[in-house]
């Protein structure tokens, strides 16, 4: 097994990478590891659009106010 030897380099809005800030520091690990377990690790559909309904839900609170 070869060690880390490629890059990435990603373009996130603000949010999304506070979002994996918060994500990262309550598991305790750096944003890029969770990154690379997230890649690695791609949600399934039913994931996804369970997601997105959640979002959707406090989104739709946040407006409210």
């Amino acid at each position: 097994m070869s060690g880390m030897n490629s890059q990435i380099h990603l373009t996130l809005q603000t949010d999304d990478l506070n979002s994996l800030r918060r994500e990262a520091e309550g598991l305790e690990i750096s944003v890029a590891e969770l990154i690379r377990r997230k890649i690695a690790r791609p949600p399934i559909d039913k994931e996804i659009i369970e997601l997105r309904r959640i979002k959707d839900f406090f989104k739709k609170g946040k407006d409210k106010k």
